[in-house]
Parts: C-alpha cells; sequence; structure tokens
C-alpha cells in the first residue's frame, strides 16, 4: 500500500484566490489535487496549474454550489480513496497517514474524518438518534476514534467504492448538511463512520470565499442552512417530523432575530430574516435557489 498512489486530494473553491496558495504549499507536492472552481475564472486556473503541476483545475462555469463540484471532481478520481478539504483547512504532521491507516482497517469504513482544533469537540461529529446532543470529552478521553454517525466536513477521507454506492452528494444541497445527508445515507448502508481523535487540522473559517461584502456572505450562509435544516429533514423524516426535528433551532433563531430587531442591530437581524427565509423555501418546496453577489 502507497498512501500518495492510494489517495487524490479534492478540494472546492470559490473567490479563493486569498488562501489556496496557503493550502497548496501546505499540503506539498506528492499527492494529485483535483482543485473545482466554481466559477469561469481563466487566470486562476492558468496560476495554480503553472505553480503547482501536479493540480488538476477544473473550472464549473459558475457558482454550483459545494456538493455539485465535489461530485465533479470525485467522478474523476480513481484512486481507492479521495480526501475532500475546504481551502481553508491544514492538516498537522502525520494527520493524512493516521486518516488512511483507520480507512484500511477495515474494507465497513466509508468516511474518516479528522479532529479540527478550531471547532468545539462536541460539534465535530454526532448520532442521528440524538442530533445536537452533546459530547462531553471525558466521554472520548481514552479513545483515538470513535464510531459516530456524522461528522463535519470541512475535511474527509472517503472510501470512494462505498461512497459511490449512495451516489455521491445529493446536488440538491447548495451549502450546509450536504456531508450529513451523505452520511445519513451511507449509514443506512451499514457503512461506517470514523471520527479520528489523534489525526488533526486547523481551519480559518469564512475564510475559504475572498469578498468585498462580507454581510451578503452571510446572509447567503444562513439563507441556505435555513433551507438546507429543513429539507434534510423533511428528506429522511418526511414532512412533518422535519418540522418537529428543526423546531429548536427554528426559534431559537427567532427569539435571536427579536432580539437584534428590538436593540436595532439591523445587519445581524438581516441575517436570520434570510434563515427564515430559507427556511420556508424548503417548506414550499422551493430549489436552493438563492445566490448572492460575493
Amino acid at each position: 500500500m502507497n498512501i500518495y498512489q492510494d489517495i487524490t486530494l479534492l478540494i472546492v473553491s470559490h473567490k479563493s484566490e486569498n488562501i489556496i496558495y496557503k493550502i497548496l504549499n501546505n499540503l506539498g507536492k506528492n499527492f494529485k489535487i483535483i482543485i473545482c472552481e466554481n466559477s469561469n475564472n481563466l487566470d486562476f486556473k492558468n496560476k495554480i496549474e503553472k505553480n503547482f503541476p501536479h493540480c488538476e483545475i477544473n473550472l464549473t462555469g459558475g457558482n454550483l454550489g459545494v456538493s455539485k463540484a465535489a461530485n465533479i471532481g470525485l467522478k474523476k478520481i480513481k484512486t481507492k480513496y479521495a480526501i475532500f478539504l475546504t481551502p481553508d483547512t491544514f492538516p498537522k504532521k502525520n494527520c493524512f497517514k493516521k486518516l488512511y491507516d483507520i480507512a484500511n482497517s477495515s474494507d465497513d469504513i466509508a468516511i474518516v474524518a479528522p479532529r479540527n482544533l478550531s471547532i468545539k469537540l462536541n460539534k465535530s461529529y454526532g448520532y442521528f438518534s440524538k442530533f445536537l446532543t452533546k459530547k462531553t470529552d471525558q466521554f472520548i478521553s481514552n479513545e483515538k476514534y470513535i464510531d459516530v454517525d456524522w461528522i463535519f466536513g470541512c475535511a474527509m477521507l472517503l472510501n470512494m467504492k462505498n461512497i459511490s454506492s449512495v451516489d455521491f452528494f445529493d446536488e440538491n444541497f447548495f451549502l450546509d448538511f450536504e456531508e450529513i445527508d451523505l452520511c445519513f445515507r451511507l449509514k443506512k448502508k451499514n457503512y461506517n463512520i470514523i471520527f479520528s481523535l489523534d489525526s488533526l487540522i486547523e481551519s480559518e473559517p469564512q475564510k475559504s470565499v475572498e469578498t468585498s461584502n462580507n454581510q451578503n456572505l452571510r446572509m447567503q450562509r444562513m439563507w441556505h442552512f435555513g433551507w438546507s435544516s429543513f429539507y434534510f429533514y423533511k428528506k429522511h423524516y418526511g414532512f412533518f417530523l422535519g418540522f418537529l426535528k428543526t423546531s429548536k433551532v427554528f426559534f431559537m433563531n427567532f427569539l435571536k432575530m427579536i432580539y437584534h430587531l428590538i436593540f436595532f442591530n439591523k445587519s445581524t437581524s438581516l441575517n436570520y430574516i434570510y434563515y427564515f427565509c430559507g427556511y420556508f423555501s424548503a417548506v414550499l418546496g422551493y430549489p436552493s435557489y438563492l445566490r448572492k453577489s460575493l
């Protein structure tokens, strides 16, 4: 077994020029890297391929979202494994080797995810029967890795054979919940999702998109979080249980919106208004359509 022959790295980018060189220098030149850039930016493609000959750049022609762009890249990968990364994610020493060793321990493993030092541990993984239930450090203090139901998707080692059995990502998701949906479908087929505690990464949250309009970026993210959350639960639990499963977050966001409206915090209250617009768009059966100018 050779890790460099068995793994292809996949990065989905959109206006990521501000950080893409940093991650590519961090990853080195031993792995083949496929970048799916959600634009038609030929200058981006030419610069990357000139400076990093081991990278293959695929321009999608427009902002297709994470799922569609990731699927374009995944369908080009011929190696046993892929490692999916967001452009703001940086692996620590031996991270990929540890993920690779775990994946090779069983053919039933579909996804292995590292621990992100930039995110609270209880928000990095979870269980569908107790979704959003907090887990304590004590619960896993003596473990190197644990079998979970879902993982946070900024970095994932994917067994290509196993994830192809569920047709990769659901392309109805533009942003958010696409990795949780993938995990759900894999668990239904009795594949294992593994969270590794000693494979470490760090990220620079919300640095993957370079934009002068951060307000539009935040509103778009909130809209898609609202849309994707209801769509996910409706898809897997039905319409009425979808309401029930999302009710806690719905009412918490409603209270936050009221609070910020009372104190005249216009920009923050707009974020929550966009969340509700996305949520009710999914309730009404509309596709994930919002594309703000970034």
